[in-house]
């Protein structure tokens, strides 16, 4: 198991990724200790996520505190002006780490990853940026979806499809016409096999470094002749 400690709107949370393929998100309670709040199982994920961001839960506080701030500012503006009053400096100063501190809590960083058994896809929030921590975070959740990966197992229906999918991977050069004969033969003896875009994802983790050429193969012969394990 590997554990992953990250700082998400000013609370601490914990990812554990798990040698079985289950990812558990814990959260500090009041306490102080770590509470489990989910788990997902990562077979049911595509390795490949969408990179979006989204509007920190504590934005719209954190934005009326600082236009609180801002009008006690111009309120005290305005009795220095006439009054000459000076009282007001330390609320004037005051406003200033809101200023600095909104735009960085306003969006935060968020990983998507689509799921295949119709359920919600996996939202993994890594900070208001990225840094080292997170980077590696991220490269072993994907690697752990990818030795775990299990869409569930479709049968082409449609012959011209499966086809079609057969040609544009020996087009891609991602199968061999080896690989591509046994699985041609699974097809025809209605045999369940994973389908064919399973072997491009992990070709595409290969391409980033996510995972190394031997574990590609590993990977695509265990779902070739083991498509059931």
């Amino acid at each position: 198991m590997k554990s992953y400690d990250l700082t998400i709107c000013f609370q601490s949370v914990r990812y554990n990724i798990h040698d079985n393929g289950v990812l558990e998100h814990l959260k500090r309670n009041g306490n102080g200790n770590m509470k489990k709040t989910e788990s997902h199982v990562l077979s049911d994920y595509n390795p490949i996520p969408e990179k979006k961001k989204k509007k920190c839960p504590y934005a719209s506080f954190l934005l009326f505190l600082f236009f609180l701030a801002l009008i006690l500012n111009l309120v005290n503006l305005v009795l220095i002006y006439f009054f000459h009053t000076g009282y007001a400096k330390s609320v004037i100063l005051s406003v200033l780490p809101f200023v600095f501190l909104i735009p960085l809590v306003l969006r935060e960083t968020v990983y998507s990853f689509p799921s295949f058994s119709g359920a919600p896809p996996l939202i993994v929030t890594v900070g208001y940026r990225e840094n080292r921590k997170s980077a590696e975070f991220l490269r072993e959740l994907r690697r752990a979806i990818a030795k775990h990966f299990r869409e569930p197992e479709v049968n082409y229906k449609n012959r011209e499809a499966f086809l079609e999918a057969v040609s544009e991977m020996r087009e891609n050069r991602l199968l061999t016409e080896s690989e591509i004969h046994v699985i041609t033969r699974q097809y025809e003896n209605r045999t369940p096999f994973t389908p064919l875009h399973a072997f491009a994802v992990l070709d595409v983790l290969r391409m980033d470094g996510v995972i190394s050429d031997e574990e590609l193969q590993e990977m695509k012969y265990a779902r070739i002749f083991h498509p059931n394990s």
